[in-house]
């Protein structure tokens, strides 16, 4: 289930849910109102949300250390109502839509969203005889070590018998890259990249392959995930 948070005036709330109702047709979703920043700031310590909904007059460093920063792989969306400045965002998770054309702008960014909300599905399989749930967002990278996976994730180290092969095709739909033969990224976790290095968001570099350079520098460059 996708969960969303809008905290906006009355107005314009109305109409992003109803736009929502037509782009969400086909998922399982539940939203909740907030007419206060406060209100919202107290429900998510007890609700997690996916994605949340905020008037552009919260573009700024103090709500963004409440709403933002805290969650990593939370998808934000601001609505401009004609003062909004430009977002710098590296984590390619913050959209901007505008107030006078709300369900036109929600439904041309709706690939990118159902692309990052793709990432919040789970992968499932067995660790040291353990069935281990990881959400396919908390995974930073994937690396081969002799004839095992290693999954590098939020919540620490796991390993699985399996071919890099196998996990670029089976992880390809999320937004997984190989960028050398021995590793797999998660690109919603990539920084940038540094002469032969990627640098990830957790502050570690992994190695790019000249055979793979070209091919990840032009996605980097599109925002291409």
């Amino acid at each position: 289930m996708i969960k969303i948070a809008l905290l906006e005036n009355e107005h314009t709330a109305k109409e992003i849910i109803y736009a929502l109702g037509m782009l969400l047709n086909k998922h399982e979703w539940l939203f909740r109102c907030y007419l206060k920043a406060s209100e919202l700031a107290a429900a998510q310590q007890q609700e997690h949300f996916d994605l949340i909904i905020l008037n552009e007059k919260f573009n700024n460093p103090r709500a963004e250390s409440v709403f933002v920063k805290p969650y990593e792989d939370r998808i934000i969306v601001y609505v401009d109502h004609g003062a909004m400045e430009a977002v710098h965002d590296e984590r390619h998770q913050t959209f901007i839509v505008r107030s006078s054309q709300i369900a036109w702008d929600l439904f041309a960014i709706a690939d990118k969203l159902f692309h990052r909300l793709s990432g919040k599905e789970e992968y499932i399989f067995s660790y040291n005889k353990v069935k281990v749930i990881l959400n396919i967002n908390d995974i930073y990278y994937l690396s081969k070590e002799d004839k095992l996976v290693c999954f590098h994730t939020r919540r620490g180290l796991f390993s699985e018998r399996a071919s890099m092969n196998e996990m670029e095709k089976r992880f390809a739909p999320y937004g997984f890259q190989r960028i050398h033969a021995s590793f797999l990224v998660n690109m919603h976790h990539v920084f940038g990249v540094e002469g032969d290095m990627v640098l990830l968001d957790q502050q570690e570099q992994l190695p790019l392959s000249r055979s793979n350079r070209q091919r990840f520098l032009g996605i980097v460059e599109r925002s291409d995930y």
